[in-house]
C-alpha cells in the first residue's frame, strides 16, 4: 500500500493519498474526498519519482525527491511501514487553472492491516521544517475498550536524517462532538536514555471524513511542534463504522 502526502502552508494546499482514499484540501475547504487507489509509484523510494493522480476535483502532478533516511514502523498488530520525507514539487490542474506548489511531504509503503484483529487504526506522519520526520501508528484491538489496550509504535529522525530509536510512545487525542480528532499530544521515550520524554503537540488545520468500504476514515492535517521544532502533517483515524 503506497502513500503520498504533502502540505504547503504558503498556498494552503494539502493532500493525503493513501489508505485506499484520496483527500485534497484548499485551506479548510475539501476539494476531494474519494475512495481510490494510491498513486502509482514504481522503483526505489530513495530516488526522485513522478506521479499523476486523477481526482474528481482536478489532476495532481507530483515530483517527489527523498530527503534523509527512511524510518520504519512495525508492531504485533501494526503492519510494517517504511516512510521517508520528500521535497514535493507539484501542480494542481483544476477548472482550467494550474496552481503550482512546493513543500515537504512524506512517501510511505505499508502492508495491509489484518482488520479481523483491529477496531481502530490511528496513524500520523509529520515533516518538520528542518528536514526531520516523525511517524506513529496506534492500533486498538478488536473488542477492546479504552486506550489501555492500544499498541503504539513510533519512529523519529532528526534534522540530519539519522533515526532516533524509540522504545515507548504515547498518543493522547482530543475529539469533538462528532468524534473527530481536534488536538493531540505525543510523548516519546528514546531507547536506552534515562532522560525526559520528547514531547510534541498538534492542533487541527483541516479535516474531513469518508467511507472506505466498511470503514470510516477521518483525515486531518495538524500543525505540530516537537520540542520547539515546527512541523505540518497528516493525522488519520480509520475505524469500523
Amino acid at each position: 500500500m503506497t502513500g503520498v502526502e504533502f502540505a504547503d502552508p504558503d498556498r494552503g494546499l494539502a493532500a493525503a493519498l493513501r489508505s485506499g482514499a484520496a483527500v485534497l484540501f484548499d485551506h479548510e475547504d475539501v476539494l476531494a474526498a474519494e475512495p481510490q487507489a494510491a498513486p502509482d509509484l514504481d522503483g526505489d523510494a530513495a530516488v526522485t519519482q513522478t506521479a499523476r493522480v486523477e481526482l474528481g476535483a482536478g489532476e495532481l502532478e507530483l515530483e517527489l525527491s527523498p530527503v534523509g533516511h527512511s524510518i520504519r514502523l512495525q508492531g504485533e498488530a501494526i503492519p510494517a511501514e517504511e516512510l521517508i520525507a520528500c521535497r514535493v514539487l507539484g501542480t494542481l490542474r483544476r477548472e482550467g487553472e494550474a496552481r503550482e506548489f512546493a513543500c515537504l511531504g512524506v512517501r510511505s509503503q505499508a502492508a495491509e492491516p489484518n482488520w479481523s484483529r483491529i477496531q481502530r487504526y490511528r496513524s500520523l506522519a509529520v515533516a518538520f521544517s528542518d528536514g526531520g520526520l516523525l511517524a506513529l501508528s496506534a492500533v486498538q484491538p478488536a473488542g477492546a475498550e479504552g486506550h489501555d489496550a492500544d499498541e503504539v509504535v513510533a519512529a523519529l529522525s532528526g534534522p540530519e536524517g539519522e533515526p532516533t530509536p524509540i522504545e515507548e510512545a504515547l498518543l493522547s487525542t482530543q475529539y469533538d462532538s462528532d468524534g473527530r480528532h481536534r488536538r493531540a499530544t505525543i510523548e516519546l521515550w528514546p531507547e536506552g536514555e534515562a532522560v525526559p520524554p520528547i514531547r510534541a503537540g498538534g492542533s487541527i488545520v483541516c479535516v474531513t471524513s469518508l467511507a472506505v468500504g466498511d470503514l470510516q476514515l477521518d483525515t486531518a492535517f495538524f500543525r505540530w511542534s516537537l520540542d520547539g521544532r515546527p512541523g505540518l502533517g497528516r493525522y488519520e483515524v480509520l475505524r469500523r463504522q
